[in-house]
Order: structure tokens, then sequence, then C-alpha cells
């Protein structure tokens, strides 16, 4: 399962491997296949009711979760579409890379994050979210074998007016402070749902039985 496929090449891709992929996303304006299906629904409003029961080996979100509401139910949501030994795997951007930084160091926003329009049905970037939380989330939610992952290099570029020179200037800053985590533009996080035996969320409600 994809959530969120934009034009669908990802899909596509896992499509041609051999596997059955089915989609899910707000609208189909952009889906490019007409061979693999896709539910149109938005994924605030819950993902379990619009897949009725259905169980998955794998479910993918790229650049997804920084467009939701409510992230924990989204995380909560996908657990529950998986097959025990199923895997989890989502990207957003990284807000504490160097670019991030020194974006809000200057103009007092994360990277990719602009000033959201004063709109009820904007749906931009609207949940920043820091890869120590979303692993937080993840465990919390019962996910074993978590991992993080930075993802698609990018450089330090001029933003608005602001000469190169002061962006070089904040890099070797952010270099020499040795700043923890990932630093790539993109994070990469997995899990993996654990097998029934080992699905602590199982054996904690059994204790209070």
């Amino acid at each position: 399962m994809e959530i969120g496929p934009g034009e669908g090449a990802l899909s596509m891709m896992i499509r041609d491997e051999g596997y059955n992929i089915e989609c899910l996303d707000v609208g189909d304006f952009e889906f490019l296949p007409t061979d693999i299906p896709i539910i149109i629904m938005d994924a605030d409003t819950g993902v379990l009711e619009a897949l009725k029961g259905k169980k998955y080996d794998l479910v993918v979100a790229v650049e997804v979760i920084e467009h939701l509401k409510y992230p924990w139910k989204f995380i909560e949501d996908v657990f529950e579409l998986l097959n025990y030994s199923g895997r989890f795997l989502l990207t957003t951007p990284n807000i504490t890379g160097i670019l991030s930084r020194a974006r809000f160091l200057v103009l007092g926003e994360f990277y990719l994050f602009p000033k959201p329009k004063a709109d009820l049905n904007y749906h931009g970037h609207i949940m920043p979210l820091h890869w120590m939380f979303i692993e937080h989330m993840f465990h919390c939610t019962g996910f074993v074998e978590i991992r993080t992952l930075s993802i698609i290099k990018t450089s330090i570029i001029c933003v608005e007016s602001l000469k190169s020179i002061l962006f070089s200037f904040i890099r070797l800053i952010c270099t020499l402070l040795a700043i923890k985590g990932p630093r790539l533009r993109s994070i990469m996080i997995e899990g993996k749902k654990p097998e029934r035996s080992c699905d602590r969320r199982l054996s904690e409600s059994s204790d209070t039985l």
C-alpha cells in the first residue's frame, strides 16, 4: 500500500517488480497508472475506515505525514493495517538538517515549511516533525527495529536575497558545532510490526485482564 502516491512513480516500480500494490490519496488528479487501484480519501479522516480491514506486508508514505493534522493517529492506523512482521516506511522533510537550521536562523521558518495560508482547506506542509519524535511515535505505537536515515543530498543555497557567503558561513558554524542527527534534506524512518508473540500491546492488555 502506498499512501500519497502523487503521480504513481513508486507504485509503478513496485508493480513492475511483480508485487501487488494499492494506493490511497486525497485525489487522483495526478495519478498516472490506470491498472493500479487507488482509493480516494483524506488520510486525516482515518485510513482504517477507508481500507475496511485489509492487511498489507508493506505500507509506504513518501512526504505525506507533514501534510496531516493528526500524525499520531496516522501512524497508529498504519500499524493496524500491517500484517505481523509487516513494515512501514515514511519520509518527511528533515527540519534538523543544516539547510533547515540555517533558514530558521535567518528567516524564522523551517526549510520547506513556509507560513501556512489562511485557508481551512490548505493541505501544504503544516506539520514539521523532528525525527526523534517520529521515532517516539513509532515506538509507542508498537513498532520494532526502528531506524532513521538521511536521504536526498542537497547543498546550501541562497534563500531570498541573502548572499551565498552568509550561508557558507552558517554551514561552517553548524559543522563546527557537530550537529547531532540527520543532516540531509529528507529523512526516512522505517519500523516493523513485531510477530504476534512479540507484540507488547497484546501482552500488556492480557496483564490487565
